[in-house]
């Protein structure tokens, strides 16, 4: 059986690999990579890489470039924490901040080592994207297919069609966290064979 890792980036990817980490019967590495010690904080992987810790910022942590600006100084870390992975599971939002950014290191450093990388773009509608965002989404977006195996979107927003307007936030996100780990459990068995 081939060796799977899979990576949780930024808010969302977090949260779903949690929600993954409590179904699956798969045999997989978890790993969380973020610029902020929250998001590991919440984290049940068991590696975790803080790419910001010797940044200070607020809660918004900028911008793609400076996610991956951070996430390459982190290389070693990040190359350590993936070798011997044949199977490389990464899931991230891509909301215009740091989860783009991290993403793009993560698929250089999985071709660096040779293994399948499979990217889950978590992306909201375009209406609740903050402007000035959309373009770096799309940016970084469009650079992730050329880097890696396969990029699959997963739009949150879509599933809000078909609930009540009266759920509150968290409970949505906590739905759509917990769908999308269905869909990488769905692709592993479907596609992959698993």
């Amino acid at each position: 059986m081939a060796k799977i890792k899979i990576i949780g980036i930024d808010f969302s990817g977090v949260r779903t690999l949690n929600e993954f980490i409590k179904f699956s019967n798969f045999d997989f590495d978890s790993i969380t990579i973020s610029m902020f010690k929250f998001e590991l904080e919440l984290s049940n992987a068991k590696i975790k890489i803080h790419t910001g810790k010797n940044k200070k910022f607020g809660l918004d942590g900028g911008s793609p470039q400076l996610s991956e600006n951070l996430a390459r100084e982190c290389h070693n870390e990040i190359f350590s924490a993936l070798d011997g992975a044949e199977i490389i599971i990464c899931i991230s939002d891509f909301f215009g901040d740091d989860g783009e950014g991290i993403s793009s290191v993560v698929a250089d450093v999985a071709k660096e080592i040779g293994a399948l990388s499979i990217f889950f773009a978590i992306i909201p509608n375009s209406k609740l994207i903050i402007p000035g965002r959309k373009k770096r989404v799309e940016e970084f977006l469009k650079k992730l297919i050329e880097k890696a195996d396969y990029v699959i979107q997963i739009d949150f927003w879509y599933f809000a069609k078909f609930i009540s307007k009266k759920l509150r936030f968290d409970i949505f996100m906590e739905m759509c966290e917990r769908l999308t780990a269905i869909d990488v459990d769905y692709f592993l068995k479907n596609y992959l064979k698993w």
